[in-house]
């Protein structure tokens, strides 16, 4: 899987989109469960409002996906 976060430029082509943390998470926790492998990610930082990717950061650390 290659992982898109952005609220405003859409994804590339074969890249899932999300548009807010709590959306990335969700794919994250999706291809964790089925064993997709993370094939590349690509973090815009102000997804409008108060979110940013900070969210989606802390949740690799805290699962161990990023060291």
């Amino acid at each position: 899987m290659k992982l898109w976060v952005d609220d405003e430029r859409p994804a590339p082509d074969r890249w899932v989109w999300a548009k807010t943390s709590d959306e990335a998470i969700a794919h994250l926790v999706n291809a964790d469960g089925f064993d997709v492998p993370m094939g590349a990610m690509s973090l815009d930082h102000d997804l409008g409002g108060e979110d940013t990717t900070r969210p989606i950061v802390l949740w690799l650390c805290e699962n161990r996906l990023v060291a």
